[in-house]
């Protein structure tokens, strides 16, 4: 209903579907979906507002909802939405018999008792005109935003007219603030990567000294897993002097392997550091260590 037209020119406030938009928030101890949609209360439209939470777990439970009519002024195509500090703001048009549709919106803190828009409404803009025609459409794109800068002020958009006539509609974009101060920012929780599994090789001793005569010199390769490693690993050694040879076992190995050097008698004395390898699928990795050779008989 608008003032100056006849019922034939009534709008529609398309109440069987939801409004623009659904308006999520996570503010770290919980997170809420607002919305409305349009009703009939009191033989005049009426914006039906929720909150949702318990989010994204489950079950969803309906955390406050109303309706929003205080009087006998016809309200509809509505869009919510929620700031930084939990306050909740409804943008909608509002017309009747004596009054040109206007942009108009109703508000609540978050501490306001549930289920009640307690701070109450006021104007955004009015218009001086009543849409005539047009399929009886109006303001299908309504729409209320949080600025992302100071993530309290609220910019509202929906359509009016100056003039009484037929697809001559303009559009009108106003902000508002019902709270003061700006909100610190929670963070969104950043998910702990899962690493992927590898492993490291280490070695001890980290030198095994021999006489001059040679012999044998073990060492422990130990394969250390990360990330819920669990295959198997070939070994190989590179860097071993003149007359000594090598052998692991086992190999391929999971854990650890003993790596056993056989050095001669000819092997020149001197400290050799040698590397050994491990490697797993396109995973190599490696560790060093030293074989050392005296000249006492």
């Amino acid at each position: 209903m608008q003032a100056g037209v006849t019922s034939s020119g009534n709008l529609d406030g398309i109440g069987d579907r939801l409004m623009f938009r659904l308006a999520y928030r996570n503010f770290g101890d919980h997170e809420s979906v607002v919305g409305n949609y349009s009703v009939s209360a009191g033989s005049v439209a009426a914006v039906r507002w929720f909150e949702l939470r318990n989010l994204p777990a489950g079950p969803v439970t309906v955390y406050q909802e109303s309706t929003y009519q205080p009087d006998s002024t016809w309200r509809w195509m509505g869009s919510a939405a929620m700031d930084g500090q939990g306050n909740l703001a409804l943008g909608f048009s509002a017309s009747s018999s004596a009054i040109n549709p206007q942009l108009r919106y109703a508000a609540r803190l978050a501490t306001d008792p549930l289920n009640t828009m307690g701070q109450g409404e006021a104007d955004l803009f009015n218009g001086t005109g009543s849409q005539t025609g047009t399929s009886n459409r109006w303001g299908d794109y309504s729409s209320l935003t949080v600025d992302p800068v100071d993530d309290s002020t609220f910019w509202y958009t929906n359509e009016y007219y100056s003039t009484t006539g037929s697809f001559n509609w303009r559009t009108r974009i106003g902000s508002f603030k019902i709270a003061a101060g700006s909100p610190t920012p929670t963070p969104t929780p950043t998910p702990t990567p899962t690493p992927a599994p590898n492993f490291s090789l280490s070695i001890s001793p980290s030198t095994v000294t021999l006489k001059r005569r040679g012999g044998t010199a073990n060492y422990t390769v130990t394969i250390n897993p990360t990330g819920g490693f669990s295959s198997t690993v070939q070994l190989s050694v590179s860097g071993l002097p003149s007359g000594t040879t090598a052998s692991f076992s086992p190999d391929p190995a999971t854990t650890s392997s003993t790596l056993t050097l056989n050095v001669s008698s000819s092997t020149a004395r001197g400290s050799y550091t040698f590397t050994v390898s491990g490697t797993s699928g396109t995973v190599t990795h490696t560790a060093t260590a030293t074989l050392s050779k005296n000249n006492k008989p």
